[in-house]
């Protein structure tokens, strides 16, 4: 079934523990997931990116909105889906006219200036253009390379956990299938990679149960700082792809 991917078993089973670690980070903090499914795919199947991410997070995203939806803030969600429409377009017309690494590189540059802003700021109220600033950018590098969530995070670090976990994943549901739709049109949609992303569903539904077991943990002092961490080390990751 994954000929055109060169997968091994051993190979796969990696893949499927990546995708329960990452799941457990995304159920924790609201995004995450990708920052652990996708280094693992581009060791053993860097074809599989961004197709196979997009698609494994696909249900896993809707299940996480629609546990914490009462703590869904609308208006943040209305911004950020805003600024990921244009984003996902300008990410789709990169993929057909320009190679992934140097966008890769920006959006690993900004992230990181993102998350250093964040930081120096402190515990301050996100300000609208700020979330639909979030949206945009991750709309390009969700497009893009399939880890779009730490922009969205960040917009959101400054949250309640129910509230950062509710809107990020409204806006990650509705940002990856925009993403996926996007890569679609591009024509970079293969079978190989579409069957892999279905066959590690599982996966992520066993890390998802167990981040939403530990989320209450970090809902305190531990929430944001969590989020600056993985945000920065996103950032880094998606320099060193660039780079290496």
């Amino acid at each position: 079934m994954f000929e055109a991917l060169d997968l091994s078993t051993l190979e796969l089973v990696l893949c499927a523990l990546a995708a329960v670690a990452g799941a457990a980070v995304q159920g924790a903090i609201g995004f995450g997931y990708a920052l652990v499914v996708v280094p693992a795919l581009l060791l053993f199947a860097p074809a599989a990116v961004p197709v196979t991410p997009l698609t494994v997070a696909t249900p896993m995203v809707f299940v996480q909105a629609f546990a914490e939806r009462d703590a869904l803030d609308r208006g943040g969600f209305a911004r950020m889906t805003a600024g990921r429409i244009p984003g996902t377009v300008l990410g789709a017309w990169v993929l057909t006219l320009a190679g992934s690494s140097f966008i890769a590189a920006a959006a690993g540059g900004l992230l990181l200036l993102a998350v250093a802003a964040s930081a120096l700021r402190g515990v301050r109220a996100s300000s609208h253009p700020l979330e639909v600033a979030a949206g945009f950018a991750s709309g390009v590098a969700g497009t893009v390379g399939a880890v779009g969530g730490p922009y969205l995070g960040l917009a959101y670090a400054d949250r309640p956990g129910p509230v950062l976990r509710a809107t990020v994943s409204f806006a990650f549901a509705v940002g990856v299938v925009l993403s996926l739709a996007a890569v679609g049109v591009a024509g970079e949609i293969e079978r190989g990679p579409l069957l892999l992303g279905v066959a590690l569903i599982p996966a992520t539904f066993a890390g998802l149960f167990l981040g939403r077991r530990v989320a209450t943990r970090l809902d305190g002092g531990w929430l944001r700082p969590a989020v600056l961490t993985f945000a920065g080390a996103a950032g880094a990751f998606a320099l060193a792809r660039a780079l290496v």
